[in-house]
């Protein structure tokens, strides 16, 4: 009776040791009001991996654990991937572990979404969490049990696991399973990989126009594997994932990173750089450009075709754009709600123009690190004609120049047409005043309903004029650097009488002078301005370090804010004070050299 061979016995022993490694035990490994702790805790005493573990890490934790490579796929097959549909998840697994309905919705309610950060997912669910018990609480009297923690919030290693499956934009399918074997993981299918690609709005395409892509008639068309994105953080977080026009590999590096993704390869991110429209390109000149590209190997990428391009094109920022003022034109465009409008992309953008305190050496190094087209010599002298210069007219400046106001809309660009001259006008008087911080330059434009200028593009105005302490010569050199025309010698001194002498003078005393400046066309401080210069101008030695931990010098000071003068402007006016070791004819004999 007891007479059993050796293989029966081998075999009713693996039965009794390992019971657990039928995929019948699986269903419930995740069961609704589960803490991810008393997930973990479960596959745990199960010798089972976590939610995304690659089979590799699996078995470096759990190194007595006899899991074979075949059930942890068929496991991991178990769990659908972020936005598939059930139907399609229900196809993939092909009979492998099946979930009850509703502990398959309630693991799904927990996923993060592909484009948000971990601190943004936690954040989210918790929200979603307090909104649920906010609910609860007004329909039920029992505050012990909607007290209760329910909240399934992945651990870290959860979340970064769950979204490495996703590829990059800028991958073949080839080099994403190339990629993927390094995880230890299964990647998606050809048909998955292609299918999701096409969920990430198109450079061009605006809110309406992504949704509509979804859309037959006003129904939502059933799109293969993936839910169909009908929200506007979908269009908002999907775009995280593409490089934006200007900015440098280094910083998309680091947005990939803060959200778990992995980067694309250098030269595929080049290539998108070289595949956005150029300031100073039409159509025609971006198609020949372009004409070589094989946009097959790139599956995100198609080529644009005149339409695309013309949306594309007037996206790009115009020079001295506020984002304010962006956001209105593109929603008059667009009909976009402006949260769609990040304000990263308008910045980076921004970045393709010519700064005016920029010599052409500097500007082509800084194009060239962020992979964009770099303007001609001639073009980017001429180019600067566009910008308001002290002690030069509208006619001062283009009687001699084509130049084209670049970064307009297609229709408005035509002819390669000049900045006008009410543009023109209009920029002069958002031109900013030396030694003025930006707080208060946006509110004297704020008073006169004149939209002010970014504070970058303020601070870069405020580099081309002509220092307290320094020759015209040296100031003429400099100039011709930039390919700005210098003002001439009388107006600098001029100009340089408008900077109130800090350690003497009242108000009463400069209006006297100011008055005079005003009628020679330059601006001169008003009240305000001149006491808000005496507050934040330095004391004689004083240190830059010292000097930037001041709030305010004096009580009951109209300066209420932290502002202060950036370090080379405060060098400036420290240079005018009196050198411990000068005597007054040597100080003298400087100061004049200045003049």
């Amino acid at each position: 009776m007891f007479n059993m061979s050796k293989t029966k016995l081998l075999i009713l022993s693996l039965m009794v040791i390992k019971p657990i490694c039928s995929t019948n035990d699986y269903t419930k490994l995740i069961k609704v009001g589960d803490t991810v702790e008393t997930y973990v805790k479960r596959m745990k005493n199960r010798d089972l991996p976590n939610l995304g573990e690659s089979y590799e890490e699996f078995t470096k934790n759990c190194k007595n654990s006899d899991f074979t490579l075949d059930e942890y796929e068929k496991l991991m097959d178990s769990f659908p991937i972020i936005y598939e549909l059930l139907d399609s998840f229900a196809r993939r697994k092909q009979g492998s572990i099946t979930y009850e309905d509703e502990n398959l919705n309630y693991l799904i309610e927990y996923y993060p979404e592909v484009y948000e950060s971990y601190s943004e997912y936690i954040k989210r669910i918790e929200n979603k969490e307090d909104s649920r018990k906010s609910k609860s609480v007004r329909k039920s009297s029992n505050s012990s049990e909607n007290s209760a923690k329910t909240e399934f919030i992945l651990t870290h290693d959860m979340f970064r696991n769950l979204k490495r499956i996703f590829p990059n934009i800028g991958e073949s399918y080839e080099n994403y399973i190339l990629r993927i074997k390094q995880y230890g993981i299964k990647g998606l299918s050809l048909d998955y990989f292609s299918s999701f690609i096409t969920l990430i709005p198109k450079r061009h395409e605006s809110l309406t126009s992504y949704l509509s892509r979804f859309k037959v008639g006003h129904a939502f068309i059933i799109m293969n594997n993936w839910k169909i994105p009908r929200k506007v953080d979908t269009y908002i977080g999907l775009k995280r994932l593409i490089p934006r026009l200007g900015e440098s590999y280094l910083e998309y590096e680091k947005r990939m990173t803060e959200i778990d993704l992995s980067s694309m390869q250098l030269d595929i991110f080049n290539t998108f750089q070289k595949l956005y429209p150029q300031l100073n390109e039409e159509f025609r000149q971006y198609s020949f450009r372009n004409n070589s590209f094989d946009y097959s190997k790139i599956i995100y990428l198609d080529e644009l075709q005149q339409v695309e391009f013309t949306l594309l094109k007037r996206r790009l920022p115009i020079l001295f754009e506020n984002f304010d003022a962006y956001k209105s034109r593109i929603m008059e465009y667009d009909n976009d709600n402006d949260s769609t409008i990040v304000y990263e992309e308008f910045y980076n953008a921004r970045r393709m123009y010519p700064k005016l305190s920029e010599s052409y050496n500097e500007y082509s190094k800084r194009l060239s690190d962020l992979s964009l087209e770099i303007w001609s010599e001639n073009f980017f002298l001429e180019f600067k004609m566009n910008y308001p210069q002290i002690d030069y007219s509208y006619e001062d400046l283009h009687k001699n120049t084509n130049a084209p106001m670049l970064g307009l809309t297609y229709a408005e660009y035509g002819n390669h047409v000049q900045l006008d001259r009410n543009k023109f006008e209009i920029l002069k008087t958002k031109t900013p005043v030396p030694f003025r911080v930006y707080q208060y330059y946006k509110y004297k434009m704020f008073l006169q309903n004149i939209q002010p200028l970014e504070e970058d593009d303020h601070e870069d105005f405020k580099k081309v004029f002509i220092k307290q302490c320094e020759t015209y010569a040296d100031y003429c050199s400099r100039m011709e650097s930039y390919g700005i025309q210098p003002m001439t010698k009388g107006s600098v001194v001029l100009f340089k009488q408008t900077i109130p002498r800090n350690w003497e003078e009242d108000f009463q005393e400069y209006e006297i002078i100011g008055n005079y400046f005003n009628l020679s066309n330059m601006k001169a401080y008003d009240e305000i301005e001149f006491t808000v210069f005496k507050n934040i101008a330095p004391y004689a030695h004083e240190k830059y370090v010292t000097y930037s931990t001041y709030t305010s010098r004096v009580k009951n000071s109209v300066i209420k804010c932290k502002i202060q003068l950036n370090d080379k402007e405060f060098s400036d006016l420290i240079s005018k004070y009196p050198k411990i070791n000068e005597t007054r004819v040597k100080y003298v004999e400087r100061l004049i050299s200045f003049c």
